[in-house]
């Protein structure tokens, strides 16, 4: 059994390596950053943030897909019943206002799947968590900023 956590904690650390920047064809190879202006070193840091935060988004630990993937879903799902008539662009577009109600109307107060008492407090951080980093997602992709305050805990 040690051996097992102790395989599983090697696993863990080599999870957590960073992963290497590849030049995507979006970016050149030969980019002299003092030639650039600054509107194309903005779009040059732009790109290559965008293209960092997707490259995590696809190798992050699988506990975390796993946990925020179906939380995501929920949450989309629950913005085509209440905002059937927006446009797909913006109707999955995560605002404070759209988090706590789902997290009013959706998760709290839900009854555990094995009991009838309600879920914890952890739960609902975890589907607060979940739909934070669809934001966060949103946010390095669209540049958008919908979002004035959060809670950090």
């Amino acid at each position: 059994m040690y051996r097992v956590r102790q395989d599983q904690r090697r696993q863990s650390r080599n999870d957590n390596q960073l992963i290497p920047f590849n030049h995507s064809t979006n970016l050149q190879n030969s980019i002299n950053a003092n030639s650039l202006g600054s509107h194309d070193g903005n779009l040059l840091c732009e790109t290559i943030m965008r293209d960092t935060t997707l490259r995590n988004h696809e190798f992050r630990a699988k506990a975390t897909s796993t946990s925020y993937d179906p939380r995501q879903l929920e949450f989309k799902n629950w913005c085509n019943e209440v905002y059937p008539s927006d446009p797909p662009e913006t109707r999955y577009t995560v605002t404070e206002a759209k988090l706590v109600s789902f997290l009013r109307l959706k998760v709290i107060g839900r009854k555990c799947k094995n009991s009838d008492n309600e879920i914890g407090e952890s739960s609902v951080k975890a589907y607060r968590n979940a739909v934070v980093d669809l934001y966060k997602m949103q946010r390095s992709i669209f540049h958008e900023r919908p979002l004035i305050n959060f809670c950090s805990n």
